[in-house]
């Protein structure tokens, strides 16, 4: 799990033992062995220099406390002979790698052939000539440790657990050897080498960081094994969700480990490089928005398997329904403010998760064998993923620092590739920084000029291209459009570039925007709707205020819809009255304050219901609401990406869309009170306009479009109507 306050607990534990086995205890050494592995460890976490040097410390004092030649003092010489190298790695002393190397041969002395530590010393002393050969440049080093890692690789035999860092240690030898004598056969071993130490069972996470350094090596040697790499990554990224039982410890995992952020977009340049562009866009699709994507299968439609094996349907969801509510779990020791969980709690939450995780894949596995379900919950083909494009183009915008491009998508035909050669990541987050300023400026100035600059900028290097390429695709001015960006586009305004001067036509002017987070999402949304015989029931769950003194006009306005209307407000509108009464409305209204979540804990975004209490973004997660079709979210911050995460589209608005609404309406920022009101009373005025009977959620993005339109009109600055985005059908 990572979990740092493990380590230093752990350590505090160690260092109670070892009080306990003073000076003279036979148990000592193994007392400050463990001690020494475990500060080493930390160190690997933190970088703390002062850890290592206090490993080292004891483990010194462990090995003389084991008697010269004694068999089991192999473990304490291999334990300081890591520690001195790591230093080395950290300091360049030389001293410290010759005695690495020196207690390495003498731990292998004292492990004979048919000794149990064989194998890892001969992997141990093979690293250490490996770093010898990379300081010195002296072949014979290198040669002596591909052939001290050839011997290890042959006592892990098939199966073993520790197989897959022997086949990857005598890869990173290989690699070295290839870097002075370019010999195209160890290159070639080394490939054969990641493909069989990634498809072994052993540590997921292990196996991931094997993946990850095949994806690195095949980008600079240009392999043709990269997309293949790729596809191994997000398998066992997958994986590695086993041992994380809660979508909290899940995002912790990917926003905090050694994972590229952008994975995904990097996998589909390496696709876009190779010319298969529909194999970018179902790479883009498999990396992306993961934490849904996973939960989403433990809610797939089970109806056609429940008429040709009900007993295996049964099975499925009850895995699945019993797995949704472990991972949705608050309880995770990091995820609520009301302080740590019990590590008992903890274990048994980690054992269950994982016991529940390897049955619903032999589940899965089961149903795969059922004739006409051999993709079951596999990685969605792009003829699918095309018909996202239904209702209009799709275009998958793909930020990398490879090369960036948008991919419009098309029902029918292939698609088509926009190069982007002006966008770079490190641009888009100076325009992220441009953006919060610029935000900042007209909160107290009222003026938007800051934000020109900005939506220019979008305009040139991102929209415009894709404009003109869609223009000579004959799509009609006013038609919609769906817009999916990657990476650090996420956070900007792609719906509202634009030259912004006099005689020429903003993105606005010309399509309807609307936002998915996903392909996948755009196509649930627009799945099996549900005829409207009579006016959709809406619920407006508000809470006016001091500070909210137009919401109580917002409501007045809506509540003259008619009888359909439910109006939620003061003490009713609490946490577990709106989760009921959205089971049975089909629209919704929230009229409220919205919160971000912390920045390490995104989904603790939260609407404020009556008394301060909060619908959080992890209670809508956990909502199934079958009637849902539109939501309209009349609150600050609802659209807000998470910027350490940003395609995993954590914000209010997508867990909405998640737990069942088709529509969204959303804010990325703070809105002005006073556009409640005129913002809704448009909106609904368009959505109404044929008689409640006719109202259908799927015109929703063009009422938003008319009523900013509007807006626009009576002069309300920029600043205040570009943040209100539409997301979904």
């Amino acid at each position: 799990l990572g979990r740092i306050e493990d380590l230093k607990d752990a350590i505090s534990f160690y260092r109670e033992a070892l009080t306990l086995r003073p000076p003279g205890h036979p148990n000592r050494s193994k007392s400050l062995n463990t001690l020494g592995i475990t500060l080493k460890t930390r160190f690997d976490q933190l970088g703390q220099i002062e850890d290592l040097e206090d490993a080292i410390s004891i483990q010194r004092e462990a090995l003389t406390l084991c008697p010269p030649g004694r068999p089991n003092g192999s473990s304490s010489l291999i334990n300081l002979g890591n520690s001195l190298r790591t230093r080395f790695d950290q300091l360049g002393q030389i001293e410290d790698l010759e005695d690495s190397i020196s207690f390495h041969r003498e731990a292998l002395t004292l492990c004979p052939p048919g000794h149990p530590n064989r194998s890892y010393s001969l992997s141990n002393l093979g690293n250490a000539l490996r770093t010898q050969f990379h300081q010195s440049g002296r072949i014979e080093n290198l040669e002596d440790a591909i052939s001290s890692h050839r011997e290890a690789l042959t006592l892990y035999p098939p199966g073993h657990l520790n197989r897959s860092s022997s086949l990857n240690n005598l890869g990173n030898a290989l690699r070295a050897r290839f870097r002075q004598l370019r010999h195209m056969d160890d290159l070639d071993e080394l490939f054969t080498l990641y493909v069989q130490a990634t498809d072994l069972t052993s540590s997921p996470w292990y196996q991931l960081r094997v993946a990850l350094n095949w994806v690195t090596t095949s980008r600079h040697y240009h392999h043709r094994s990269l997309l293949s790499a790729y596809i191994v990554s997000f398998r066992l990224l997958d994986r590695c969700f086993i041992s994380r039982p809660t979508v909290q410890l899940q995002h912790n995992f990917l926003a905090g480990a050694k994972i590229p952020k952008s994975l995904a977009s990097d996998a589909s340049s390496a696709a876009i490089d190779a010319g298969e562009l529909t194999v970018a866009v179902e790479l883009l699709e498999q990396g992306r928005a993961i934490l849904w994507s996973k939960i989403e299968g433990y809610r797939h439609p089970l109806d056609q398997l429940r008429q040709v094996n009900s007993e295996l349907a049964d099975h499925v969801e009850n895995l699945s329904r019993q797995l949704e509510h472990l991972v949705l779990s608050a309880n995770s020791g990091s995820m609520d403010s009301g302080g740590p969980v019990l590590p008992a709690s903890l274990d048994a939450q980690l054992r269950t998760h994982r016991i529940l995780s390897e049955d619903w894949e032999k589940a899965v596995d089961r149903v795969r064998q059922v004739e006409g379900f051999h993709n079951f919950l596999q990685a969605v083909p792009f003829a699918t993923l095309q018909t996202a494009a239904a209702g209009g183009p799709v275009i998958l915008v793909n930020i990398s620092k490879y090369r960036s491009d948008a991919i419009i998508i098309r029902t029918e035909d292939p698609p088509v590739l926009v190069t982007l050669p002006d966008v770079h990541p490190e641009d888009l987050n100076q325009l992220i920084e441009q953006l919060e300023f610029a935000r900042d400026v007209s909160l107290h100035t009222n003026s938007s000029k800051e934000f020109i600059p900005i939506l220019r900028k979008i305009w040139n290097d991102v929209v415009s291209p894709v404009v003109s390429c869609l223009t000579k695709l004959g799509i009609q001015e006013k038609s919609c459009i769906w817009w999916c960006p990657t990476s650090e586009l996420c956070a900007l305004p792609l719906h509202a570039a634009g030259p912004y001067r006099a005689n020429e036509k903003n993105l606005p002017d010309i399509y309807i925007s609307s936002y998915i987070p996903t392909l996948s999402s755009l196509i649930r949304a627009r799945s099996n709707p549900i005829p409207q015989a009579v006016a959709p029931k809406l619920v407006v769950v508000g809470q006016p205020g001091e500070d909210l003194p137009s919401i109580q006009e917002e409501i007045g306005i809506i509540q003259q819809l008619g009888d359909s209307v439910d109006i939620i407000t003061g003490a009713r509108a609490n946490r577990k009255t709106v989760l009921r009464v959205l089971q049975h409305h089909s629209w919704a209204h929230f009229a409220c304050h919205g919160h971000l979540g912390d920045k390490d804990k995104p989904f603790l975004a939260s609407f404020q219901l009556h008394g301060g209490s909060r619908l959080t973004l992890l209670d809508l997660m956990g909502a199934r609401l079958p009637n849902a079709e539109l939501a309209f979210l009349a609150a600050c911050h609802s659209v807000a990406s998470d910027l350490i995460t940003p395609n995993e589209t954590i914000h209010l608005a997508a867990a909405l869309q998640f737990c069942g609404f088709r529509s969204v309406v959303g804010t990325l920022w703070e809105m002005n009170d006073e556009d409640g009101p005129n913002l809704s009373k448009e909106f609904y005025r368009h959505m109404f306009r044929n008689g409640g009977k006719k109202a259908d959620f799927r015109d929703s993005a063009e009422a938003l479009s008319l009523a900013i339109r509007e807006m626009r009109k009576n002069g309300v600055p920029l600043y205040r109507w570009i943040m209100f985005v539409h997301i979904g059908a």
